[in-house]
């Protein structure tokens, strides 16, 4: 006996049915876990996402319920637990912005005393502001605070900007400080190499001196094998050379030279002493 074919109309439901897990799976995915810091900012972008699947209200209360986490679900467990029969969805979301967002009092406190820059963009900056005003305070009050927060190095150009619209300014903003930046790696980088050739400059002096003192009075620098490998050209290695050659030379006449002095001193202290003996 063969397996009988299966209808048109059962296999076209199955394959809807597929769709739609599909659908509901790749929705889910793109759903961040719930937000402690910007609850009504988290819930914006859920509805954003699940909007177009034009589900109920049980869909989405489910849908956020799988996205808490266990700190979160002991504040909505009354909830879930016993959850009522309408509008299920606006009860969680009430509760959840309820038990996480700040006060209005609290994000004033932190727009006017706890904002910093930090490695953010000025522009960055200015929006967390704006949020923490929540349209309160008007854009020149916003304004005079963000500048404060800003290095001098901003603040000075953006002086004769003061009465550009604040998000101009804040285009500005974010230029000159990507360009400072790039000016403060360029010259680390500069100081980086200035420090490896010196050291390396420092080391291979070390080297021609250690052979030429090996080799004796007679050197020349033609007679010293230079490592081409190394940071210094053959031309820069010979003018260092050179002048290895000329420091041991002093040092070789300074110590004659006090060979000499102390001899001469040895030598006057004898004949002083015999002319001493025969005055007595």
């Amino acid at each position: 006996m063969y397996p009988s074919a299966q209808s048109p109309c059962k296999s076209s439901n199955n394959a809807q049915e597929t769709l739609e897990i599909a659908a509901g799976t790749s929705v889910l995915s793109r759903i961040p876990e719930f937000w402690r810091d910007q609850p009504r900012l988290w819930f914006t972008q859920f509805e954003a996402i699940v909007a177009p699947q034009k589900q109920g209200d049980d869909y989405k209360y489910y849908t956020v319920t799988a996205k808490l986490s266990k700190e979160e679900i002991i504040q909505v467990s009354d909830i879930i637990t016993s959850p009522p029969a309408t509008e299920k969805y606006k009860a969680i979301k009430e509760r959840l912005i309820g038990c996480y967002e700040e006060s209005d009092d609290r994000q004033l406190q932190k727009l006017l005393s706890e904002m910093e820059l930090g490695d953010q963009k000025p522009s960055h900056l200015l929006r967390k502001m704006r949020v923490l005003s929540k349209e309160k305070i008007g854009d020149d009050t916003i304004k005079l605070l963000w500048v404060r927060l800003l290095p001098p190095s901003i603040t000075t150009v953006l002086a004769v900007t003061e009465n550009m619209d604040v998000n101009k300014m804040s285009e500005i903003a974010d230029k000159i400080l990507a360009n400072s930046k790039l000016t403060e790696v360029s010259a680390v980088n500069q100081n980086k190499t200035n420090d490896d050739t010196m050291t390396c400059i420092l080391a291979q002096k070390t080297s021609f001196t250690v052979k030429i003192s090996r080799m004796g009075n007679q050197s020349s620098k033609d007679q010293i094998t230079y490592n081409t490998d190394n940071c210094l050209n053959q031309n820069e290695a010979d003018q260092l050379k050179s002048l290895v050659l000329e420091e041991l030379r002093w040092t070789r006449n300074i110590a004659i030279g006090q060979i000499i002095v102390s001899l001469g001193i040895a030598l006057l202290y004898g004949i002083m002493k015999t002319v001493d003996k025969r005055i007595r």
